[in-house]
């Protein structure tokens, strides 16, 4: 009598991450028109476009695009990314965290004071509330038509400043989130054991 053991395992790993690169989420297009008076104008006036994030409609300000500084009639693109930014990595978690933060975008001046306009995400980007399910690589920057010039105040005409004119446009680049590793394991813990199943031979 011979008998036959036959045992199987079959795993199946499905990996579901994804191959392709980032994608356009949103564009934030602006066009900049800010003045500051009291600037030493002496001294070349230049300017940085900035974003602003925050978890708070009062607290403390995370910026990208700070040090990248523009002088008139400069133009170009530049990305925002944590190659450029230290505080990328904050800024691209408060933007895709789930959560309606507060949102801005502005122009830094030489004397370091700061224009700005903010909102909800929601409202500014006009996500819903944000780029939650995306890593956020990087923000394209792209400046065009900056115009720095003089300013006179009309109300206090010894004050005197710089007026600032600009196309500005943030395009905001990410990839989904990859699923996390499925893994199915068909049988687990069970081998599939056929026993008592002989082979009987008889010989004649």
């Amino acid at each position: 009598m011979k008998s036959v053991v036959l045992g199987a395992v079959v795993a199946v790993c499905t990996c579901g991450t994804s191959m392709a690169g980032p994608v356009l989420l949103t564009s934030l297009v602006l066009r900049e028109d800010s003045a500051i008076a009291g600037l030493n104008l002496d001294i070349e006036p230049r300017v940085e476009f900035i974003l602003r994030s925050s978890s708070e409609s009062f607290g403390s300000w995370v910026d990208v695009g700070r040090g990248i500084s523009w002088s008139n009639g400069d133009d170009g693109s530049v990305d925002l990314s944590v190659n450029t930014d230290a505080s990328f990595t904050e800024f691209s978690s408060l933007l895709t965290d789930g959560a309606n933060d507060f949102f801005a975008e502005g122009i830094v001046f030489s004397d370091g004071s700061v224009a700005y306009g903010s909102g909800p995400e929601s409202d500014v980007l006009g996500t819903s509330p944000d780029f939650f399910g995306y890593d956020l690589e990087f923000v394209r920057l792209t400046v065009s038509d900056l115009l720095i010039e003089p300013y006179q105040s009309q109300q206090f005409p010894e004050l005197l400043g710089i007026s600032v004119t600009a196309d500005v446009t943030y395009d905001f680049y990410g990839s989904p989130v990859p699923e996390p590793f499925t893994i199915v394991l068909l049988g687990a813990g069970m081998v599939l054991v056929f026993l008592g199943r002989s082979c009987r031979v008889e010989l004649s």
